[in-house]
Order: C-alpha cells, then structure tokens, then sequence
C-alpha cells in the first residue's frame, strides 16, 4: 500500500476514532449522527446540536491558514441558510507542526476566506458574501487543533477503562469493534440509521464475544495484538 493511500485510511479512522470518542464522552440523552446532514459527527444534546467536522493533516509540512478555507466556508455556509437554528459548529483539525493556541480564528480571517479568488470555493463565497454577520458566526464557531492519531486513540481506550471495561480486552475486543461499528453506520444511506446512543453502542459491543475482521480493522495499529487473540477465539 503506498504511504498516500495509507494516510488516506488513516484520516478516516482518525474521523472514526473522534466520532467514538463523541459517543462515548456523550450523555445518556444525547444522540451521535455519523455523517449527518451538517458535518461528519453531530452531537444532538438537550441544548442544541454540536456540528464537528474533523480534518486529518499528517502529511502537510506547514500549516497554512488556506487549508482550512474549504471547511470554514461550508459551516459560514451552512449557518447562512440556518440563522435560527442552535448550532454550534466546531473544525476539529490535526497538523503535525502546530500546537494549542497557536491559531487564531477572527473576523479578518473568516474576511480574507470570503475574498478568496479560488474557483472551487466560489459558490460557498456566493452564498455568504453579504448574508452573514460574521460576529454572530464566529460566537457559534470553535476551533480545535486535535491530537495526533497515536493520541487520540489513548483517548479512546482510557475512556473505554473508565466505563468499566476489561483493560485485557479493550484493545483486543471492544475497540475493534467500536470502530468497525461506526464505520458500518457511516456508509447507511438513511441519515436516520447513522445514529446512535453511548447506552446502545456500550449494550452492543457487551453482548459481541469474537472481534471483528474488516478492512477497517485490519487497518489499526493493534492488528496484530487482535488478530493472536482472535486465533485463540476461534481455537476455543
């Protein structure tokens, strides 16, 4: 497999992993969407809807502030044709080179975005231009620079330690089929049937006793430690 293609796969587990991570940091109440209808995870909670969309950037040396003019303008976009509805909109981004605090999202940015003459963004800059108060926007906007995708599986498997599963078999069981579950609900075609709960993925991933083998599986970095103990599964 060539390194542009394994980066590929590895943003789209990096998007699986924070969708996971979502799920399990949710609420009882809450409701996850997978690809939902504003961004590729929707956090659907009691005050209101929290839109995340999630960019991998392991390959780009520099960080610069054009590469995230696409995402910013689809969210000024989208919250143009949605004024009233409780949204709040978050990029969540990884790039190797940047730290915390280090970029700073504001009027004059989201200003240059819009004087973009970059074809490809012409018709999100058609739509904004003129129709959005860019103050009200970026009180509605957080931006987040993610860990990187070691890390934010740490996460993911220190958040499966602390609702009580089996440290021997979080990396071997529950984790690979967290995420082979999210991937599966990321490809439905009903938006309806790409939601679910923190009590219906922790009661499904409970009752599943063999880990399952997928592209998607196949694809982590523990593939190794999982594939020995599904040997043993299937030697039982």
């Amino acid at each position: 497999m060539s390194r542009t293609a394994d980066y590929t796969i590895q943003g789209f587990l990096y998007q699986f992993n924070k969708a996971l991570l979502g799920v399990l940091q949710s609420s009882e109440t809450d409701v996850i969407t997978i690809e939902g209808i504003i961004e590729d995870v929707e956090i659907e909670s009691i005050t209101g809807i929290e839109a995340i969309q999630c960019k991998y950037h392991e390959t780009v040396d520099n960080f610069s502030y054009s590469s995230i003019y696409k995402p910013l303008l689809q969210m000024m976009q989208h919250y143009v044709k949605n004024p009233s509805n409780n949204i709040t909109y978050v990029l969540f981004a990884h790039f190797p080179d940047v730290k915390k605090d280090e970029i700073n999202i504001n009027k004059d940015f989201l200003e240059k975005a819009l004087e973009s003459k970059d074809q490809k963004y012409s018709k999100y800059i058609s739509d904004v231009t003129g129709n959005i108060n860019i103050q009200a926007f970026l009180s509605k906007l957080k931006f987040v620079i993610g860990p990187s995708y070691e890390n934010i599986v740490k996460e993911v498997l220190n958040c499966f330690e602390g609702l009580g599963f089996s440290k021997d078999d979080i990396e071997t069981l529950f984790y690979p089929n967290a995420i082979n579950a999210i991937a599966e609900l990321s490809i439905r075609h009903d938006v309806s049937q790409r939601k679910i709960t923190k009590n219906k993925l922790l009661s499904d991933l409970k009752s599943i006793k063999k880990t399952a083998i997928s592209h998607w599986t196949l694809s982590l970095k523990s593939k190794q430690i999982f594939l020995t103990s599904r040997k043993k599964q299937l030697k039982q």
